[in-house]
């Protein structure tokens, strides 16, 4: 069984983040701000419900004028972002469109993602290369792929300068204890 987590990267301080939280009655972790960025893993989008994660994003992009970037892992088989510019969205990405659907074609290519917007959003033009490259490596096929979704988002984050241990971070993982490398027990705040 793989990862199976979603959370939010936010161009924000962890206090405004948490402000906000709090105001909409939500429950979620919030990380430390590392480089501008914190991330938010929100229980209710635990449930893997795209509709209430990109609510979130899209909330929290609009009400705090910033970027949110919103990632769903399905048992490390897929990743799914949505990238929100001032309430907007700008960005859609899924690693394996055919997965949920009866189409045989269980290896089609990546789509959507927009490596420039993406970059421009992160503020790491000299990277869109790397990041077209993460975004377009297939995820099911022959030859170089991505046998896990985690592995992709990592990656992703590393190109565009994001915290590294939004990989793997979700609500349900945080909440049982588990703790990824680089992220203090003590600075994470819970809400709700």
């Amino acid at each position: 069984m793989g990862n199976f987590y979603t959370n939010i990267t936010v161009h924000s301080h962890q206090a405004r983040l948490i402000e906000l939280l709090e105001r909409e009655e939500r429950t979620a972790y919030v990380t430390p701000t590392v480089g501008g960025w914190t991330v938010i893993c929100d229980e209710e989008c635990e449930e893997q419900d795209t509709d209430v994660l990109q609510e979130l994003a899209a909330l929290i992009s609009r009400e705090l004028q910033c970027v949110s970037f919103a990632v769903l892992n399905h048992d490390d088989d897929v990743l799914l972002y949505w990238l929100y510019e001032h309430g907007n969205l700008t960005d859609h990405y899924d690693s394996a469109p055919n997965y949920f659907t009866d189409d045989e074609e269980e290896d089609a290519l990546p789509s959507g993602g927009d490596a420039h917007r993406l970059c421009r959003a992160f503020g790491v033009m000299s990277n869109v290369a790397e990041v077209e490259d993460v975004l377009r490596t297939p995820s099911f096929s022959e030859g170089e792929h991505y046998l896990f979704a985690v592995d992709r988002h990592a990656d992703l984050l590393d190109a565009l300068g994001g915290p590294p241990f939004a990989a793997g971070l979700g609500y349900t993982y945080l909440a049982g204890g588990e703790l990824p490398e680089g992220l203090d027990r003590a600075s994470l705040r819970h809400v709700g």
